[in-house]
């Protein structure tokens, strides 16, 4: 007898596989529990038969229908009843395929990657490198720790962060896109949907259709109809516009004029022109139009001038202030873009004074500007005898003299004070004297220099040097003495007998009848004339000789000089370039002016 080696049950000595189980060629020949062959007897006892008779008689119609079945699957491999498969060729073709298929890679799941992924990856990384780090700072390294894979897992770590954002930027552009489209989708209908309501509200309907076509097209598009004007069909198919406002003020308050809502800054506007006003402490106010279409998102750049307030408190306080560089008339505390700017303070009797002020963003820029006076005195036209019987030489003939015209004379010399707001510098040698003190040290070049820069500042020409017909007219008052008025010189000037060796403040002596003080002493005094001779008959107004090298300057004498130099018909001269420090002047301003 004969049984499968695999299932135990007994099969033909010929076959080539068991037909219980399949397996080929994996039989024991078995006779009373004898070894066939070289192989072993089975070390299991097989089955009892109760009819031996029986089983064989089961096998003759069993192994047919094997075969038959053995045969449609080959046809079915092959497709071609002629070629057919042996029944062993059929079986390790079984057997290839099982191993096949175990061999088959089995394909790994697809990693789905979103920005959690990444996330996760990130935060992993950094926990590693806090880990290493408290590692390496408590001196417990583990293996492979070191600076070298601390700097790997931080390169990761920028690696994976740079992955994350690149992730999250084609995210954003898969959405864009998909939006985009969807949108498309949505303008193409409701285009198609508003040409509908067009051609209907445009009919012979159209006016009794207008609010049913509109309610029918709205409630299609609610949310895109929401707010929307009924008949706004742009605004329907575009939607709204949106505004924002970007200005250079911070805090500004920026008003849409020509609607009540308020503005907030992306608010939405049906298309249409609109009058914008921005205002912002520290800025000038301004207001400009924009114009925006249906679903434009606009933004508006308006840029204010900064501003700022300019206070000038002047003394006198009747001074007028004008800003040259600035066309609108001065108040106090008005508003002026930043920048700089040139002030002018000037009050009749005074020298005109500018200064420069610059004015920031939101300043309150104060400036006080106090005037130097400079009194004058109106001299009226008369005649005089000019010279001296007694004097020196160059002081005769006496002869008669009509000043014309009146005049206005400085009722005191120069002063320290007025030369340096003037001109800025202060030459004289008294510089300890103060401002109220007669300026020395300056030639008659200088004299008329200072002048010019006067006239230039007050816009004028009224000012110049008197001349010697009348400086003396004026110093004697209408008197004819030495001293004007009779007076004594200790009463009327500072010269050499009481002035210290030194300048003093002007107007401190007496003045002579008509107003003028230090017409005696204190500095000598520059005349506008060249000097000359007398002319032996009357002149009515003189200006002294047209050629010459010398100035008359010695009127009046000095703080250094003698009562006979200081005697009002005393005449004196230098060169023109000549200073010293008692050589000194004052003004005068032509009538009229």
């Amino acid at each position: 007898m004969v049984f499968c080696k695999q299932c135990g049950n007994e099969i033909e000595r010929e076959a080539s596989f068991c037909v219980s189980c399949g397996t080929p060629a994996a039989i024991e020949g078995a006779l009373n529990g004898k070894t066939v062959g070289d192989k072993p007897a089975l070390k299991f006892k097989p089955k009892k038969l109760e009819n031996k008779t029986n089983y064989l008689k089961k096998l003759k119609w069993i192994i047919p229908v094997c075969a038959v079945l053995t045969g449609l699957i080959a046809f079915i491999i092959t497709g071609s009843s002629g070629d057919k498969p042996s029944v062993e060729q059929s079986v390790n073709k079984q057997k290839a395929d099982k191993q096949k298929n175990e061999k088959k890679e089995i394909k790994p799941k697809k990693i789905v990657i979103s920005e959690e992924t990444h996330g996760n990856k990130i935060s992993g990384l950094d926990k590693k490198i806090r880990s290493m780090q408290k590692r390496l700072e408590e001196g417990t390294p583990q293996s492979g720790d070191s600076l070298k894979s601390m700097y790997y897992l931080i390169v990761e770590k920028l690696q994976e962060k740079k992955k994350l954002a690149e992730f999250i930027r084609q995210q954003k552009v898969v959405k864009a896109k998909k939006l985009k489209a969807e949108n498309e989708r949505l303008i193409a209908q409701l285009k198609e949907d508003v040409k509908n309501y067009n051609d209907v509200v445009l009919s012979e309907y159209g006016k009794n259709m207008k609010a049913t076509a509109w309610k029918t097209l709205a409630e299609k598009y609610p949310k895109r109809a929401k707010g929307v004007e009924a008949g706004n069909t742009d605004t329907l198919l575009y939607g709204f516009a949106e505004l924002r406002v970007n200005t250079n003020a911070k805090n500004a308050k920026i008003s849409v004029l020509n609607i009540k809502n308020p503005f907030h800054q992306g608010m939405s506007l049906k298309g249409g022109k609109y009058r914008l006003k921005i205002e912002a402490e520290g800025f000038i106010d301004k207001e400009v139009n924009v114009t925006l279409k249906p679903g434009e998102e606009k933004t508006a750049r308006v840029d204010l001038v900064a501003y700022g307030r300019l206070y000038v408190s002047t003394n006198p306080k009747t001074a007028s202030v004008r800003l040259l560089n600035f066309k609108e008339k001065y108040r106090d505390g008005m508003v002026v873009v930043q920048g700089a700017y040139k002030v002018e303070v000037s009050a009749k009797g005074y020298i005109t004074e500018a200064k420069s002020v610059t004015v920031g963003p939101g300043e309150k820029e104060k400036i006080s500007v106090s005037l130097i006076r400079m009194k004058f005195v109106y001299i009226k036209p008369g005649s005089f005898e000019m010279g001296s019987i007694g004097g020196d030489l160059d002081e005769k003939p006496v002869h008669r003299v009509t000043l014309s015209k009146g005049y206005y004379m400085q009722t005191t010399e120069v002063t320290q004070g007025q030369w340096r707001s003037v001109m800025g510098t202060n030459p004289s040698n008294f510089k300890n004297c103060g401002a109220t003190c007669p300026v020395e040290n300056v030639s008659w070049n200088d004299a008329k220099a200072f002048i010019r820069k006067l006239n230039v500042k007050e816009g004028t020409d009224k000012y110049r040097l008197p001349t010697e017909a009348e400086w003396e007219y004026a110093c004697r008052a209408g008197s004819d003495t030495n001293y004007a008025n009779d007076n004594s010189l200790d009463m009327m000037g500072w010269s050499d007998k009481n002035s210290g060796g030194k300048t003093h403040s002007v107007g401190q002596k007496k003045a002579n009848s008509w107003g003028l003080y230090d017409m005696h002493g204190n500095v000598w005094e520059w005349c506008e004339d060249l000097k000359g001779n007398y002319p032996s008959g009357n002149v009515t107004d003189p200006v002294g000789p047209s050629t010459g090298s010398f100035r008359v300057s010695s009127r009046g004498g000095s703080w250094h000089d003698s009562a006979w130099s200081c005697r009002s018909a005393n005449r004196y001269d230098f060169s023109p370039g000549n200073r010293h420090y008692n050589l000194g002047f004052r003004l005068v301003l032509s009538s009229g002016q």
